[in-house]
């Protein structure tokens, strides 16, 4: 059994057999089992400390980030020149749903577009986990599933933004996504 207490800004989390958590970050989600919380409370210094580096490196870049989320290298090879061709942005590439959790860490992105078969996280999972982290930074980042097979209401009840099938046509997605300044005369 676990349960939150809160006294004034303080916000106290212990788990049926950890200890004490304390924190000032505000109001926490509303709970009701000891991993929910758990969950929460390992969050939170997490995405204070990325929402501070977020600050910093957006002083950093004028082109807008694009994240591919791809494990297949052909794949990642051709998003990155095609959007390139398409767009002036600054494309970063991750294998999995891990790695993206990663990159969205360090780096704000414009959108993200999102394989849905990977090994290790697939994107179904890393789309839950990054709107977790997202809800408590106050954003949201487009997430667009680009697959060849998964049924497109999985993803949007997985919390993506939209859905394009391989082969995608990232002319249309640029479009689509990214604010006109940064699109690249066809």
């Amino acid at each position: 059994m676990g349960y939150i207490s809160r006294v004034g800004s303080d916000c106290r989390a212990q788990a049926g057999s950890g200890g004490w958590g304390s924190f000032d970050y505000g109001e926490p989600p509303a709970v009701c089992n000891a991993s929910d919380i758990v969950a929460w409370v390992a969050l939170v210094p997490t995405v204070f400390v990325t929402w501070f580096m977020l600050q910093e490196e957006s002083l950093k870049t004028a082109k807008p980030r694009v994240l591919v989320v791809e494990d297949n290298k052909v794949v990642q090879f051709v998003a990155i020149s095609q959007l390139k061709r398409c767009a002036d942005v600054e494309v970063h590439v991750a294998g999995n749903g891990l790695e993206a959790i990663k990159q969205i860490q360090k780096h704000d992105f414009a959108f993200i577009l999102m394989d849905v078969r990977m090994p290790e996280m697939d994107g179904l999972e890393a789309t839950r986990a990054i709107r977790k982290i997202e809800a408590f930074l106050g954003r949201r980042t487009p997430i667009i599933a680009v697959t060849a097979s998964e049924n497109q209401q999985q993803c949007i009840e997985a919390g993506m933004d939209d859905y394009v099938t391989k082969p995608a046509d990232y002319a249309r997605i640029i479009q689509k996504w990214l604010p006109s300044g940064h699109q690249k005369p066809a």
